[in-house]
């Protein structure tokens, strides 16, 4: 089957080169046309850092480079990616990718780096290395591709005593595969299908010992998906997105016979089983009404347990939702409300010893009765019930948990020709009790508010505004915490360069004494050298006072200097 979807692939390359071969032969209209334009931007950065503390939270010294430049000649797209830093996860190698996705009209090649989505539960934001295509003539579309889903990570072992060793890094197997979608509709009405087969590569590491070897599995998965929209005329749209995998957990596992032909007959001939074999069901439907003044809708989402695809970084199972929304509006939208409740609850397949249900409700309020005055609210309440299936008077697993959040923000703008001000009050309720067991009960509360003033000057840009914090929070010892500020920006010289300032004040205490005192400062600055390219520059002052460890007091100096550069268009 690899075989012939190669051979597959190469015929549509070679199809979609020779279209694009024969439009370029089209020179009507070519003397209007530029016969090679560029676009896109490169950036570079670099950053320092200085603490007066023994242990960095940083590298002293970083550097990056990105770019995106666009070649297009006479119509053909051809985009590049490049990215190189110095910084990744382990502080030890670069981190550099690139990617081609040269395209004509309808016809799209990809070549190394690119991110594909296929479906949300086949395929969907995977980052691959590879080779593929993807066609759009009309109402049709067809995407396939070929190549690495996984970089392989080698063995980073230490010995921590005989026969045990201490893993540095947790090693894994490159994995490739290979997919494809074919659709066909518009954006009102389509269906979607996706296919996936992918596998650990058992060649691409190697362990020290064969003990160890044997403990990292080698994962393959096959997986199947459909994605459909229905417009029902001009007041309903249902959508539905399925997904069944096929997930082998070791490929070296026993073999296993199945005795229903039927699923024999299905599986067989694209998927191989072994003891280790699973087959998953993942699907959604969604259907949303659409009027001018109430939109209301429903969902339901049902996901079976340890669901996964290896064509996702997330990996969500084990749910069962459904959820109602609905929105309300004035006719001028001086008045909106939009709420929401839903139902969750896990362990579908009923093996666990407890199930989660989960209540989730939330309504938000926006009123905007003229273009001085608005004021928004939002509250949110998620609940969250586990309860034994075993034995109902076991209470050490017995959990409940409300969270509830009151967010209202009233905001007041006056302006005029020359200046405008804006007042805002942001404040915020969170609270969350957790009951425990039958006797124990845990509680928290979190208030906090914000007072915010800015004064613009509206002809040359510049402002000047205050702002005054406070936050209070009741996690058994209360503890308080109050910070002023100021900021401002000022551009000078028909607004080329930019500058602004931040100067902030925290002090923190408890119910007893006071616990620490933080001081912020930042200054920034860019200036605008032509319409393609500007320098920006940063500096950051912190220090921090800690009233009861001496050692936990520092003090931080973080600069970084930023260049951009954007390719105009036409700009050769």
């Amino acid at each position: 089957m690899t075989r012939m979807f190669i051979s597959t692939l190469w015929i549509l390359l070679i199809l979609s080169c020779s279209s694009i071969g024969l439009y370029c032969q089209d020179l009507s209209g070519i003397q209007n046309k530029d016969p090679l334009e560029l676009s896109g931007q490169i950036y570079l950065a670099s950053q320092f850092y200085r603490t007066s503390q023994f242990d960095l939270r940083q590298e002293p010294y970083s550097y990056s480079i990105a770019a995106s430049p666009t070649f297009s000649f006479y119509g053909i797209s051809i985009p590049l990616r490049f990215t190189y830093t110095n910084r990744n996860i382990n502080y030890q190698h670069p981190f550099n990718q690139y990617g081609l996705a040269p395209s004509y009209k309808w016809a799209k090649l990809l070549v190394g780096y690119n991110t594909l989505s296929y479906s949300k539960y086949v395929l969907h934001g995977l980052r691959i290395r590879g080779v593929g295509v993807e066609l759009k003539p009309g109402l049709f579309r067809f995407g396939a591709f070929r190549g690495r889903l996984r970089k392989a990570v080698d063995y980073d072992i230490e010995e921590a005593g005989v026969g045990d060793y201490r893993y540095k890094s947790v090693p894994s197997y490159a994995q490739s595969g290979y997919g494809f979608k074919v659709g066909v509709g518009n954006a009102k009405n389509y269906i979607d299908l996706a296919y996936l087969n992918a596998k650990d590569d058992e060649m691409s590491i190697k362990a020290p010992t064969d003990s160890l070897q044997q403990l990292l599995a080698l994962e393959q998965n096959t997986a199947i998906g459909a994605t459909t929209q229905l417009s029902l005329g001009k007041f309903a749209v249902w959508k539905t997105q399925i997904g069944i995998s096929a997930y082998t957990n070791n490929q070296l596992a026993d073999t296993v016979n199945l005795d229903n032909s039927t699923i024999r007959n299905i599986v067989d001939p694209i998927y191989t089983t072994n003891q280790s074999s699973q087959f998953l069901y993942a699907w959604e439907s969604d259907l949303r009404f659409k009027s001018k003044y109430f939109n209301p809708s429903i969902s339901y989402t049902r996901i079976d347990p340890d669901y996964r695809t290896l064509g996702s970084y997330s990996r969500t199972s084990d749910l069962e939702r459904i959820k109602f929304k609905a929105s309300v509006q004035s006719k001028k939208r001086t008045f909106v409300l939009a709420a929401a409740i839903g139902i969750q609850k896990n362990d579908l397949a009923k093996v666990n010893s407890y199930q989660t249900r989960r209540l989730i409700n939330s309504v938000n309020v926006n009123i905007r009765p003229n273009q001085k005055f608005s004021v928004n609210a939002n509250y949110a309440n998620f609940g969250v019930t586990r309860d034994p299936r075993l034995n109902p008077l076991n209470d050490t697993i017995r959990y409940s948990s409300v969270s509830q959040n009151i967010t209202i923000t009233p905001m007041l703008v006056f302006s005029s020709e020359t200046a405008s001000h804006t007042a805002s009050l942001n404040f915020n309720v969170n609270s969350i009790e957790n009951d425990l067991s039958l006797l124990e009960i845990e509680q928290m509360r979190t208030i906090s508010s914000s007072l915010n003033y800015n004064y613009a000057f509206t002809q040359t840009g510049s402002s000047l505004g205050a702002s005054l914090t406070y936050l209070s929070a009741n996690q058994g010892l209360g503890i308080q915490s109050l910070g002023y500020a100021i900021h401002g920006n000022r551009t000078i010289g028909e607004r080329k360069f930019n500058t602004g300032f931040n100067l902030s004040f925290y002090n923190t205490s408890n119910d007893i004494t006071k616990l620490s005192n933080t001081i912020r400062a930042s200054v920034n600055g860019t200036y605008t050298i032509n319409a393609a390219s500007s320098v920006t520059s940063t500096w950051t002052w912190i220090r921090n006072s800690d009233k009861l460890l001496a050692t936990n007091s520092f003090r931080e100096l973080i600069g970084a200097l930023q260049f951009n550069y954007q390719f105009l268009k036409n700009e050769k």
